[in-house]
């Protein structure tokens, strides 16, 4: 009984490691892509807080 739970868990964990390194690279790629979003964002603020700082010269 013991081994055959034991060999459940481990063809579940086979299973479950071969899932992960299938949807890796792409994760990676969104989350390569997410921080490049929002490091643009970041530097779109950071750019209004300047424009609203800093005087007007028209």
């Amino acid at each position: 009984m013991a081994n055959a739970q034991s060999a459940r868990s481990a063809r579940e964990l086979s299973r479950a490691k071969a899932e992960l390194e299938r949807i890796k690279p792409r994760f990676e790629k969104m989350r390569d892509q997410a921080a490049r979003e929002f490091g643009r964002a970041e530097v779109l603020l950071q750019l209004a807080e300047i424009a609203r700082k800093t005087p007007h010269r028209f």
